[in-house]
């Protein structure tokens, strides 16, 4: 059997194909464009013998006229389709770009989901400038990006991780399907306000009462009865007139009409307010859910084996309709509406209550479906996170799913590597808490050696994990965990709190997450390294064992060979490991491969001496 084809291979080969087919579209529609000029120039010159010269007849005028139409609906669907290219190609030229490692700055970095008192987001860059959220996202819509960073940022339970764990699994075979909802999405990010969607869906109605219509509805018909039992004798009088008859009384029978239209005019004032703001409203929330309908449809669409997504694409069914459906026949309300700005239109309207009518079939589909609007929306949330945690599924194949239970607290990785580090240079390394009865690793090792990012790589995937992701390792199994980590503390000069003072508030933090009812993984890079080393040692100590008292696991990185003799003060409940560095040519060189047992030496002294500093 030959291998299967790479993300990369892939992607390269649809975009090939979308460039292709697009650069013979555009030749088709330039192709049409001078057909239709052609056709323009063959109807002016016809008009001359049809009508002025008398040397052809009128009716060959209709030929150009049907041909351009013709060749205009053929003109707008090659358009159609060459704009669908365009979008397409755009849109796998980014994923190739992604695949090769190009992909900071070119999407939603999720920076607004920063919360400087969040246990672990800013610690692991979850969000941000080159964060896992910004490598992570396909969502075009708020929601999707919010339900997609809440996911991230709140570990799931065991069942809800499976659930989605098989969701992403089927959909990571489905890339036509990812590629359709982001062609369909493409115009909805910067467009749709979901919120305002939403508010507009929920808010009380504004037409409550019945009776304006059935008066509308009469008035209505008084208008067009009176109008008609006016103009019927006029219309007979001149065509008397025009035999020779007596001259025509205009105004003979209109008073019906007038007292009928003062009513009309009486009504329109007293209740066109509301009427005009039931209209207004419903404006722009008709032109969001008009986008969203492409992707609900192309979802119902598709039929699913995963319990989510069966779950999913039910959930659209809950005002009994398919949601496409509803939404079109908004769209057909709105529509109609907008021709009432016709002039035509705008007088027979006016004098039949058009506009009344269908603010009322507006407030009754408002009613009727109001309440499924946000169920609409949340669904394509859910949709979007599970899309963009299926194409990370996609583009990294090496990477599995993790086993997540209830069982005892355990974190056992092999091959653990950092997700946004490119896949052929990162180090991996084992990772093994509680399996053993060990539950704390002291890491130690100069600067620069690796002990922070072994432990972002840890939390990260864990953070990924409890996601329902993929996590870049060999083989992972871990318990349902809550993380907490020290590890990019800020001062605050504003508050007046120091480096020491802030990292102490988040250790306190970190024990009082002990207390929920999830077992906490805990990441402490360089603990307390802004006192004096005995206090140091001395506070660290009292952390680490009341986070161990607490049933939490974890790690602590140091470079202070002082600090690794806490793990031995724990027995086997603690364990030293390190990473080691070397000069070569002058230069400190690492293998970043984590080893047993404290560090030996430092670097600080070589370093110097490498430098020129006489020591």
């Amino acid at each position: 059997m030959s291998a299967p084809e790479s993300p990369h291979s892939s992607y390269c080969k649809q975009l090939e194909r979308f460039e292709r087919i697009g650069g013979v579209l555009r030749e088709r529609s330039r192709a049409l464009s001078w057909t239709r000029l052609a056709i323009v120039v063959a109807a002016i010159a016809l008009v001359w013998p049809a009508l002025f010269a008398d040397r052809l007849s009128a009716h060959w005028l209709w030929l150009p006229l049907a041909a351009f139409v013709l060749v205009a609906v053929v003109h707008e669907n090659v358009e159609r389709r060459c704009r669908r290219a365009r979008r397409a190609s755009e849109v796998l030229r980014r994923a190739v770009d992604r695949v090769e490692g190009d992909w900071i700055g070119h999407g939603p970095d999720g920076s607004r989901f920063i919360d400087a008192e969040h246990p672990y987001a800013s610690d692991l860059d979850l969000f941000g400038p080159g964060s896992l959220f910004e490598f992570l996202c396909a969502a075009r819509t708020a929601d999707g990006e919010a339900r997609l960073a809440g996911w991230l940022a709140h570990p799931a339970d065991p069942r809800k991780v499976r659930d989605r764990q098989e969701a992403i699994a089927e959909l990571r075979d489905r890339p036509g399907l990812r590629l359709d909802l982001a062609l369909l999405g493409a115009r909805i990010g910067s467009t749709v306000d979901t919120r305002r969607l939403v508010q507009w869906a929920r808010s009380p109605a504004i037409l409550r009462q019945r009776w304006p219509q059935w008066i509308a509805a009469t008035l209505g018909i008084a208008n067009v009865a009176t109008f008609t039992a006016w103009l019927a004798p006029v219309f007979q009088q001149a065509v008397e007139a025009a035999r020779g008859g007596e001259r025509i009384d205009v105004f003979a029978g209109a008073a019906p009409f007038f007292i009928s239209l003062v009513a009309s005019m009486a009504f329109t004032a007293l209740h066109g307010g509301r009427v005009r703001q039931a209209l207004h409203d419903a404006d722009r929330p008709q032109h969001d859910l008009e986008l969203l309908a492409g992707v609900l449809e192309r979802i119902q669409r598709e039929t699913f084996d995963s319990a989510e997504l069966r779950g999913l694409t039910e959930d659209l069914r809950v005002a009994g309709v398919v949601p496409s459906r509803a939404i079109d026949r908004l769209t057909r309300i709105v529509q109609i509406e907008e021709s009432r700005h016709n002039a035509i239109f705008r007088a027979l309207g006016g004098m039949v209550f058009a506009g009344t009518h269908l603010a009322y079939a507006m407030e009754h589909w408002r009613s009727r479906y109001g309440s499924a609007v946000a169920v609409w929306i949340d669904a394509v949330a859910r949709f979007e996170a599970l899309s963009s945690l299926a194409r990370h599924a996609h583009e990294n194949p090496a990477d599995l799913f993790p086993t997540v239970d209830d069982g005892p607290v355990a974190l056992d990785a092999r091959g653990l590597a950092h997700p946004l580090l490119p896949i052929e240079t990162a180090v991996r390394n084992d990772v093994a808490l509680a399996r053993d009865g060990t539950r704390l690793w002291v890491v130690s090792g100069s600067n620069m050696a690796g002990k922070s990012t072994l432990l972002r790589t840890t939390g990260i995937n864990v953070a990924l994990a409890l996601a329902g992701a993929p996590v870049r390792a060999t083989e992972m199994r871990l318990s349902t965990l809550q993380i907490g980590a020290s590890m990019r503390i800020v001062d605050s000069l504003r508050e007046g709190t120091s480096h020491l003072y802030a990292e102490i508030k988040r250790l306190h933090a970190i024990v009082e997450l002990c207390k929920e009812s999830r077992p906490v993984l805990f990441l402490l890079d360089e603990v307390l390294h802004g006192t004096n080393s005995s206090d140091r040692r001395a506070g660290a100590a009292a952390v680490v064992r009341s986070l161990l008292q607490a049933g939490a696991i974890g790690m602590v990185t140091t470079h202070d060979l002082a600090l690794a003799r806490i793990a031995d003060e724990l027995g086997d409940a603690g364990a030293n490991v390190h990473f080691v560095d070397h000069m070569r040519d002058g230069k400190l060189a690492f293998d970043y491969t984590l080893r047993p047992g404290p560090v030996q030496k430092g670097n600080a002294l070589e370093l110097m001496r490498a430098t020129g500093l006489e020591v």
